[in-house]
């Protein structure tokens, strides 16, 4: 006789999106525990990764939800930097970007344009494809 597997989310988060997470439940934060452990044995390169992968999904939901709240481009450009554990300096180096207009952006005074959008994308992607700059 075959043995039947436990679910510890048993009719709980599915990951379809479908509907709202109650982040309180007992299962979520089981879920959250094990999600934690398991990306602490993971090599630093790979945690970075997972990072700017959550930083995307971040993005895509705060496009993709109607709320009125607005989140300014930077705050997300911000924590790019951070995850990948560089000075705003050596970043705007890196994309060949002024720092003072990098700096601009993230603080609101000054919008994306289209030359810096292609700038983080391109990084982006190779920051993800070398694990780290």
């Amino acid at each position: 006789m075959k043995k039947q597997q436990k679910f510890i989310n048993e009719g709980g988060i599915n990951g379809l999106g479908e509907a709202l997470v109650n982040q309180n439940s007992e299962s979520f934060k089981e879920l959250k525990k094990m999600i934690s452990a398991h990306s602490q044995g993971q090599p630093e390169a790979r945690r970075t990764e997972n990072e700017l992968l959550s930083i995307r999904f971040q993005i895509e939901t705060y496009l993709n939800e109607e709320s009125e709240e607005i989140i300014p481009p930077g705050t997300f450009i911000e924590k790019m930097i951070q995850a990948i554990g560089v000075t705003k300096g050596r970043f705007s180096k890196y994309i060949e970007y002024d720092y003072s207009n990098l700096i601009a952006v993230l603080k609101g005074r000054r919008k994306i344009n289209p030359d810096l959008a292609i700038k983080l994308e391109i990084s982006s992607v190779s920051i993800q494809s070398s694990g780290s700059t």
